[in-house]
């Protein structure tokens, strides 16, 4: 510390020392002593600034009272700027895409994206290059993460991309077959066969972006998903692994979890539904979701979702079933011009 002070005294501005993710410290709650101490003992430093990031919800928890805060809003205000700088850094040329402005307000999902098009940045790549489905894009996303966390464990505890991969999945399935939108902190760490904190695959998915802890109104914590569309398609995963999918499906169990927001339904329904439709041609068979579904309602809503599913996984029956349910109904065509806007 008293080398940055003179440091900055030299330059004649104060120089930050900056701690990020204090949420994904293995207890959080030991952050706020230690942040006081901190306070207390850079008053005698003028030319240090201690900066700290970590999520909205541990704010209590970790930092103390008189701790100076600025919240962060992402890139609402103006998405447009963020997007322009990123896609300069990744050398993105997107000026001819119609792109997914509102997921992209998000400063993860910018990120993602961007990752997923050009994460070597060597050379500047077209529209062609952009992920054309969320399927697409997280499937992308999540083999990449469970690459480079297998890399960056210590190879004395040697793990394998196909055991990151394991670990998302039980998590998804924790949070699909408990109807929650975290799980336990410790269960989840029991379920994945986390070993100590150096070399647990919990903590790396969290350094990655991944899974974000989160606590309870008694202050509990938790691990979940970063983005309600990441959780979604990861329980979707979890599902396509379900003996006899297409029958439960049809049956007024497998209906009734997706009646969205309606009593009895999942509290992921609609984010799970849209992974479903991009995930279920996957399946042998190839056949697309609505072909399987037997709620008329449901129906409808996975084939208008169809229009923003990989194109290649689109059929003859799915084309002329879209057509006639444009000409059917005025409510259906209205939401599908929207969704085919927004299509490559």
């Amino acid at each position: 510390v008293e080398a940055v002070d003179a440091a900055g005294q030299r330059a004649g501005k104060r120089i930050p020392i900056v701690i990020d993710g204090l949420n994904e410290a293995e207890d959080p709650r030991n952050w706020r002593d230690e942040l006081a101490r901190a306070k207390e003992l850079l008053e005698d430093y003028p030319y240090v600034l201690l900066i700290v990031t970590l999520r909205n919800e541990f704010v209590q928890m970790c930092l103390p009272e008189d701790f100076p805060q600025l919240e962060h809003n992402g890139f609402q205000e103006d998405p447009q700027t963020a997007n322009d700088k990123y896609f300069e850094f990744y050398k993105i040329d997107a000026a001819d895409a119609d792109l997914p402005i509102e997921f992209l307000q998000h400063p993860l999902t910018l990120r993602i994206f961007c990752d997923v098009a050009n994460f070597r940045r060597q050379h500047m790549v077209g529209v062609e290059a952009l992920p054309n489905s969320l399927a697409s894009l997280f499937e992308a996303h999540f083999n990449k993460v469970a690459e480079r966390v297998a890399e960056l464990l210590p190879m004395a505890h040697r793990i394998y991309q196909e055991e990151v991969q394991d670990a998302l999945l039980t998590i998804g399935g924790l949070l699909w077959e408990g109807n929650a939108r975290s799980v336990e902190f410790q269960a989840a760490r029991r379920a994945v066969r986390d070993q100590g904190w150096d070399t647990s695959v919990i903590r790396a998915l969290e350094s990655e972006g991944v899974l974000v802890r989160t606590t309870s109104a008694e202050g509990g914590q938790g691990i979940a998903f970063a983005y309600d569309l990441m959780a979604g398609h990861m329980m979707a995963r979890h599902l396509l692994a379900k003996p006899s999918l297409a029958q439960w499906l049809q049956s007024d169990e497998g209906c009734a979890q997706f009646q969205f927001r309606r009593p009895g339904s999942h509290t992921f329904a609609d984010d799970v539904f849209r992974a479903l439709v991009g995930l279920y041609p996957q399946l042998p068979g190839r056949r697309q979701l609505w072909q399987d579904l037997s709620d008329q309602n449901l129906v409808m809503n996975a084939l208008s979702l169809t229009a923003q599913s990989d194109p290649r996984h689109i059929g003859r029956e799915t084309v002329e079933r879209f057509a006639s349910a444009m000409q059917e109904s005025k409510q259906f065509a209205r939401i599908a011009f929207k969704r085919l806007r927004s299509t490559r």
